[in-house]
């Protein structure tokens, strides 16, 4: 009888820490996720830049091949503690048949954070496209 309270207590032990784990993890993969969309809300603002509003008869941004990294400051934003990104902009222009031309962007963002030795990582993405005059 007392080996099998013993047993049962091993297991349940085992349970719980497993379930913190799991929240761990869960967690993390959250903060990664808003550090990825932060970068994609960086690289868009360098395709689509609020200088460039159509009502200022701006030409739309070519930021192909552009890439930027987390402030070190971000690292010291609550929930985001011990967590960066690097997001890129990529941008080509399309003619259609009708000689119409188009920027067509692409943009990407990884967000990675650290708590002690778990590390999490989530990719974002996005796409977009604006008529060239």
């Amino acid at each position: 009888m007392i080996i099998i309270l013993g047993l049962l207590g091993l297991s349940l032990a085992n349970q719980l820490r497993a379930g913190s784990q799991n929240v761990v993890y869960d967690v993390l993969g959250a903060r990664a996720l808003l550090a990825a969309q932060t970068g994609l809300e960086h690289a868009s603002s360098l395709g689509f830049p609020l200088s460039a509003i159509p009502a200022n008869d701006a030409q739309p941004v070519n930021c192909n091949g552009q890439t930027v990294t987390s402030a070190a400051s971000l690292s010291d934003t609550d929930g985001l503690r011990n967590c960066s990104y690097t997001a890129r902009c990529g941008a080509q222009e399309i003619t259609k048949e009708n000689s119409e031309t188009y920027l067509y962007y692409q943009f990407e963002s990884t967000g990675v954070c650290q708590s002690g030795e778990i590390w999490a990582s989530r990719r974002v993405a996005q796409d977009g496209f604006i008529k060239v005059d």
